[in-house]
């Protein structure tokens, strides 16, 4: 691809992220799968560093997603919440996941294609649970999904299972990008403390979760 070629494809990405973005994080409203978005976001991120001199203050990038809705109020947290970079690959995820210092008093939450991350991490080292939502086990067909790394190898189940003391996992049968047979599938090989819904969709609408946070609660207590 030529530099031409390259600024004609960068504009492109940049209008696609920031529509999306747009009605995510401003009208609540979910037009894409977080596996494709991540994917368009990765595309966009590899021109840029290899034509830096395209790079501009609007490209999603640079910037965040967007304005949120009136309707969340402002939090002071007791603790300071954490934020890290889009990671793409298993590598990086495990990376990651060392570098924050997980370990067997770490519970680990991973969504979408954050679960399956969770689950190759918890293969190769101690949890003390982790919480598996939207999760699937197959690529689904999906050429980013494939590229990601996390199904190059096969599920080691019992090596997941032994590692840490519980899994929870939550799943919508509505879902629109991952069919709830790939969850059952995940909840059968791991025995997760399984919870099913039928008008959550994807769990990525912005609606609170107030039965994720009351069961990892009851973990606790």
């Amino acid at each position: 691809m030529n530099k031409a070629q390259a600024k004609e494809r960068i504009e492109k990405l940049k209008k696609e992220i920031t529509r999306y973005r747009h009605a995510y994080h401003v009208l609540d409203k979910s037009l894409i799968s977080d596996e494709a978005l991540d994917s368009l976001k990765k595309e966009l991120f590899d021109l840029e560093q290899q034509f830096p001199d395209l790079v501009t203050p609007d490209s999603p990038t640079q910037r965040v997603g967007g304005q949120p809705l009136k309707e969340f109020a402002k939090t002071r947290h007791e603790q300071p919440m954490l934020s890290f970079n889009d990671t793409f690959s298993e590598e990086d995820m495990e990376k990651l996941l060392k570098e924050l210092g997980a370990d067997e008093n770490t519970i680990v939450i991973g969504y979408s294609s954050g679960a399956e991350a969770a689950m190759r991490y918890a293969e190769n080292n101690k949890l003390f649970g982790t919480v598996l939502i939207g999760a699937c086990y197959t690529d689904l067909g999906l050429k980013n999904e494939k590229e990601a790394g996390y199904y190059d190898e096969p599920w080691q189940w019992d090596k997941i299972k032994n590692n840490q003391k519980w899994i929870m996992q939550f799943h919508s049968t509505d879902d629109p990008f991952i069919p709830v047979e790939e969850a059952r599938f995940v909840h059968e090989q791991l025995n997760t403390e399984y919870y099913e819904y039928g008008n959550r969709k994807h769990f990525g609408d912005g609606t609170e979760f107030p039965e994720l946070v009351k069961a990892i609660k009851k973990k606790l207590d």
